[in-house]
């Protein structure tokens, strides 16, 4: 996938957050899966010019 289109991505997954919450694709979460930040699964959304559709999922400080 080109750089272009990897921004894409982003921006329409940005766009889908609301105020103060943080979400982010599959690929990020395995990368930060043991520290301080868990992933709440949101399912897969459409994306707008994405053909197939990306999971999401919602960032959340762990419990300590």
């Amino acid at each position: 996938m080109s750089m272009e289109g990897r921004f894409n991505i982003a921006s329409r997954i940005a766009a889908r957050a609301q105020g103060g919450e943080v979400l982010t694709s599959e690929k990020p979460v395995e990368q930060v899966e043991r520290s301080e930040v868990r992933f709440e699964r949101i399912g897969p959304v459409e994306l707008k010019g994405v053909a197939r559709p990306v999971t999401l999922y919602r960032a959340n400080q762990r419990d300590r």
